[in-house]
């Protein structure tokens, strides 16, 4: 929905790649109307309203607790679901020379863990990772939408971000895989080759 001047900016700055991880539908619904870029699809389905919608069509009371664990049980599963794809991310990281930009629906789980990890190949400590994400609370606001079934007060914490959903994606790195380095190196592909040249593409000295 970016106006003709917002594009412009865009091509200003050389924005070279856009790496789209919605997945197929919310690509459909609103497909992305930008010229001049390469156009990667990356795709991560969404699964938390779903989910929601299903729980509430079996019988459940649709609490806010409950939507906060089904936030952290989303976070821990584009760990456990959707490394390959989050490999392709940084593949593409590796081999773009120009600017590039990534994002998803709402801009802050699927695309949030993706700058989470790119942070955390570049060695920047969790809590200011922590941080940086948490900024969502101050800068973002969902637009007004109602869903069949789902409260206001579930949505708005389906729609917000809280230390509590990131951190369980750490978790799971931390206990499944051993930590963030084999993680990074196992299932995504950074060996120290890409590691350096990560660190020399991204980082200031």
């Amino acid at each position: 929905d970016l106006p003709a001047h917002d594009q412009f900016v865009l091509r200003e700055i050389g924005l070279g790649t856009v790496c789209d991880l919605r997945g197929v539908a919310e690509r459909e619904q609103r497909p992305t109307q930008l010229a001049g870029v390469r156009l990667l699809h990356l795709p991560i389905e969404p699964a938390i309203v779903a989910r929601l919608q299903g729980a509430y069509a079996e019988g459940q009371t649709l609490t806010t607790d409950f939507a906060h664990e089904a936030m952290v049980q989303s976070y821990r599963n584009l760990i456990l679901r959707w490394s390959p794809v989050l490999r392709e991310m940084f593949q593409v990281l590796l081999a773009t020379e120009h600017p590039l930009a990534f994002h998803c629906t709402a801009g802050k789980d699927r695309t949030g863990l993706v700058a989470a990890l790119i942070l955390s190949a570049l060695e920047v400590p969790r809590a200011t990772i922590l941080q940086d994400y948490l900024l969502s609370q101050q800068y973002w606001r969902e637009p007004p939408r109602a869903v069949p079934g789902i409260s206001a007060e579930v949505l708005q914490v389906v729609n917000g971000v809280d230390a509590a959903f990131l951190s369980a994606a750490f978790d799971v790195i931390d206990t499944a895989y051993g930590g963030m380095a084999p993680y990074l190196q196992v299932q995504l592909g950074l060996g120290a080759a890409e590691y350096n040249a990560l660190r020399r593409r991204y980082l200031e000295s």
